[in-house]
């Protein structure tokens, strides 16, 4: 779901609405926001990125892995701004094309690897935060948190903005949604939360929420415009693009209102250290 003009979620899954056109073969939603070069898709934009960045207590080398990080704009800013050690996956290979293509533009240093969410392709406590932006209703967002849980180090950090339902919703709204931009599913608050603390994840906490209104992407885009353009040429011009940007805006005007979104900031946690042998004989002799 597009929350700034021309933008929208970067790690879609599941099946999403195609636009055939001529030649040009067909474009889903996710292939549309890879056309536009969406910087900054996630709800509320980069000044819900700036805002949640004010949470984390960050740290020279910080590793930080962000999962659907489409072309990469977080990342990057979290290299200009604290200079973490970044990496990022997406499974669209033109995001990730994108991605580089972004950092090297900046000149900031960046891993940029194709992957889904639900299969990791890195080693156990691997990385000091996870964060996704919008991207958990798009997978398996059971199998995909329990990889979040586990590539993190030992009290290590997940940070997740996403989307949640404020009221029931009917089966028709659930089967548009998931036409058009290839939802699984939208919990509300409780739900994301459970989800969370059975994928392992403690001291689970919301760091701030809102709803969702269209009327905000305008003043969202013009007040943190995109500092670098990875668009293709002429892909607000291509037939698919705009009848998909035109579905999408259809879509929010129609259907926005039982939507708002959430950060969350969970922890991994810290193993019990286990009491010394002598302790526990001197114990079991009383």
């Amino acid at each position: 779901m597009i929350s700034e003009p021309g933008t929208g979620p970067a790690n879609g899954r599941g099946p999403h609405h195609t636009m055939p056109y001529g030649g040009g073969g067909s474009v889903d939603y996710q292939d549309m926001l890879a056309m536009v070069g969406a910087g900054s898709a996630h709800p509320g934009g980069m000044a819900t990125t700036h805002r949640w960045m004010e949470s984390i207590d960050w740290r020279p080398s910080m590793r930080v892995l962000e999962v659907g990080c489409g072309t990469g704009r977080t990342l990057v800013e979290l290299v200009r701004r604290h200079g973490c050690l970044v990496t990022g996956v997406d499974i669209r290979r033109e995001m990730i094309r994108k991605a580089r293509l972004r950092a090297k533009r900046m000149g900031c240093e960046g891993r940029f690897l194709v992957a889904p969410a639900e299969r990791l392709p890195f080693e156990d406590g691997a990385f000091d935060l996870v964060l996704t932006e919008s991207v958990n209703v798009f997978c398996h967002a059971p199998d995909a948190l329990a990889e979040y849980h586990r590539v993190l180090v030992d009290g290590g950090q997940y940070l997740d903005v996403e989307m949640v339902l404020l009221q029931p919703v009917s089966e028709e709204w659930k089967r548009t949604v998931r036409k058009l931009y290839g939802v699984r599913q939208v919990p509300d608050m409780a739900g994301w939360k459970q989800m969370f603390r059975q994928a392992g994840f403690a001291d689970v906490r919301v760091l701030f929420t809102c709803p969702v209104r269209p009327e905000d992407a305008v003043a969202v885009e013009s007040s943190h415009p995109d500092p670098v353009d990875v668009s293709t040429p002429g892909a607000y011009r291509d037939p698919r693009v705009i009848r998909l940007l035109e579905a999408n805006a259809r879509w929010m005007e129609a259907h926005h209102r039982p939507l708002g979104y959430a950060t969350f900031l969970c922890q991994k946690r810290q193993p019990v250290p286990s009491a010394p042998p002598d302790i526990l004989d001197e114990s079991r002799g009383r």
